[in-house]
């Protein structure tokens, strides 16, 4: 399976901008191999949205996403955007265009508020979690917030899914001055930890750009099952980064370590509900 995951600097509120600068840079990575072309959280329309959120909400049953429709003709398409739902939510959500079709495949299930974050004032949670088959293979999909809370990505491991995907929006934040890890160590652990334990490949595929005095800073980056860093780009500057995963290196991985085959389930779910 080729990827191509692209570090994206995302206009705020210029959603035709934005669609066009999709188009052409998923074209040049289809022309350069790519099975699969991974886009930011919000890459559509930006991220610090605000009350412009109602404004700029996608509905994905219209006509918004036809300009990507050939392309994924070639290889799937994955991005970010503001989903208007049918039932009157805005949802931060990632959708697939693949063969001409367009699913939504992830709503945001945990919205940051806190911080530079303020996301619950303006997004509905999701309430669904679902692996989706697509011709690159089976894929779950997480957005930003949601990769740090574990239970999501193993749910995700124990529908069968191929390789995870984290799109993010994450702004760059040194915590040195307070004696611990800054973002970008942080989210290597994250995404190594997932490689690691759930033995399977991970792609994080973050923005890079600003908005408001918020600075995003890429450092997209891919892990092979195991935790073994595959390849990654620069921080701050746009860029796309190409890679490729075997199927097999899943299963030989889950061979070699044989944790993830051995969590026992119903014992866990046991424990979770003396806690409720």
């Amino acid at each position: 399976m080729n990827f191509a995951a692209v570090q994206f600097d995302s206009r705020l509120l210029d959603l035709p901008f934005n669609m066009q600068k999709h188009v052409r840079l998923a074209g040049e990575a289809v022309e350069k191999g790519a099975g699969l072309v991974l886009f930011p959280e919000l890459s559509l329309s930006g991220y610090n949205l605000m009350d412009g959120a109602f404004d700029v909400a996608i509905d994905p049953s219209g006509s918004f996403f036809d300009e990507l429709k050939p392309v994924s003709q070639f290889a799937p398409v994955l991005a970010g955007f503001p989903e208007r739902g049918t039932d009157g939510g805005i949802y931060n959500s990632a959708v697939l265009i693949d063969q001409g079709r367009v699913q939504v495949i992830h709503r945001k299930r945990y919205l940051p508020t806190y911080n530079v974050f303020d996301e619950s004032r303006y997004f509905t949670r999701g309430n669904s979690l679902n692996v989706v088959k697509t011709s690159a293979g089976v894929v779950g999909v997480l957005i930003c917030e949601d990769s740090w809370h574990p239970s999501l990505a193993n749910i995700l491991a124990r529908q069968g899914m191929d390789f995870l995907v984290i799109i993010a929006a994450s702004p760059y934040r040194s915590e040195l001055a307070s004696e611990t890890l800054d973002i970008t160590s942080k989210w290597q652990i994250i995404c190594q930890s997932y490689a690691t334990t759930l033995s399977l490949p991970v792609i994080f595929c973050n923005r890079t750009g600003s908005e408001d005095g918020i600075l995003f800073w890429g450092g997209s980056a891919a892990y092979k099952a195991g935790g073994q860093i595959a390849g990654s780009l620069p921080m701050f500057e746009e860029g796309i980064l190409f890679g490729s995963f075997q199927p097999a290196d899943k299963l030989r991985e889950r061979f070699a370590s044989s944790h993830f085959l051995d969590e026992d389930l119903l014992w866990t779910s046991e424990q979770y509900k003396k806690l409720l």
